[in-house]
């Protein structure tokens, strides 16, 4: 389900919008062509929960990512993976 601007030529989310995945996990933010592309914000159906920049579908760029059991890495991200500098931190100091 998806809820926001589109591409009236091809009928695919583009520009500010919200997606429901069938899986649960939603995301919040910017699309391009259809897919997550720019700021945004998605929290999947475990609880996981990724804030920052996204390149067609994938954590890219700066961000943060935070786990079910509350440790968490903020840094820069490359297609979809850690990448770069960066800093755990966990639910235990």
């Amino acid at each position: 389900m998806y809820r926001g601007e589109i591409n009236q030529a091809t009928g695919k989310p583009d520009g500010k919008g919200i997606k429901v995945y069938p899986n649960g996990s939603i995301y919040e933010g910017y699309f391009s062509e259809g897919q997550c592309h720019g700021l945004g914000r998605g929290v999947t159906s475990k609880g996981e929960v990724f804030q920052g920049t996204f390149s067609y579908d994938q954590m890219d760029g700066y961000g943060y990512f935070q786990w079910a059991d509350g440790s968490m890495y903020e840094g820069q991200w490359s297609a979809g993976k850690k990448n770069g500098k960066g800093k755990f931190y966990w639910p235990n100091g």
